[in-house]
């Protein structure tokens, strides 16, 4: 695939959200997931972490890419989703 964006690589595990919201903050905001930025911010023990992390990856948008974490755990910013086989 071309013009793919690695945002965060997979050696970050758990924390792979906040590095990503501390990289991007400033382009997702006015995308109306200013509340799920905030639970990120408060760390990987908030009960409501990895739902804010999902509906960002659902909804968020960076320079009209979207966001994909692959089964690697890997977190790209990429033009269109990838078929099965692609990636």
């Amino acid at each position: 695939m071309e013009n793919m964006i690695l945002a965060v690589n997979s050696g970050f595990g758990t924390y792979i959200p906040q590095v990503f919201v501390e990289r991007y903050k400033d382009k997702l905001t006015n995308q109306g997931l200013d509340e799920d930025i905030e639970t990120i911010e408060k760390g990987k023990d908030d009960e409501f972490y990895w739902d804010s992390w999902f509906n960002i990856l659902d909804n968020g948008k960076i320079d009209g890419k979207i966001i994909y974490q692959s089964e690697h755990s890997d977190v790209w910013l990429m033009d269109e989703y990838p078929e099965d086989d692609e990636f």
